[in-house]
């Protein structure tokens, strides 16, 4: 994706250092709001691991399809639920505060 090539490569390097300092540790539960292309929602949820969930949303449907494709490839679909949209957001918000309770 040309997003990724102009802007990614400019990125990348912050976004991993912000991952990193958020420590996610496996069964975690986690919210990425605004995960373009899905490089930071792939490695979050490679650490979440198999018991714990990845909740992302943006705005654009051009970058859910490319995550899409990315997590699928990393065979790390059924530990994310994402989508596009601020419907989409308040649904995952709820559906979060729910699982906290």
């Amino acid at each position: 994706m040309v997003y990724d090539y102009l802007i990614g490569a400019f990125e990348r390097k912050y976004a991993e250092m912000a991952v990193e300092q958020l420590s996610i540790e496996e069964g975690e539960i986690v919210l990425e709001v605004g995960f373009g292309t899905g490089h930071c929602l792939k490695r979050m949820a490679e650490s979440v691991g198999e018991m714990g969930k990845v909740y992302g949303v943006d705005i654009s449907s051009g970058m859910l399809e490319a995550t899409r494709r990315r997590l699928d490839k990393a065979g790390l679909m059924d530990r994310v639920e994402h989508g596009a949209g601020m419907l989409q957001l308040y649904h995952m918000v709820i559906t979060l505060s729910t699982l906290s309770l």
